[in-house]
């Protein structure tokens, strides 16, 4: 079975895994700063928090 996740950080950066967390690919985020959580309200609908 494959899991799909997300993961943030500092200077906007955005991960994505297709594999369970085996492999990470950056995602272009358009900020520079801080990422802090990623909030799912579906499988399609997701929110992302951060600091300036």
């Amino acid at each position: 079975m494959k899991t799909h996740g997300f993961a943030v950080g500092r200077d906007g950066l955005l991960l994505k895994t297709n594999d369970g967390g085996e492999t990470w690919e950056p995602v272009a985020s358009g900020v520079s700063f801080e990422l802090k959580r990623i909030v799912f309200a579906d499988s399609l609908t997701g929110y992302i928090t951060g600091f300036f």
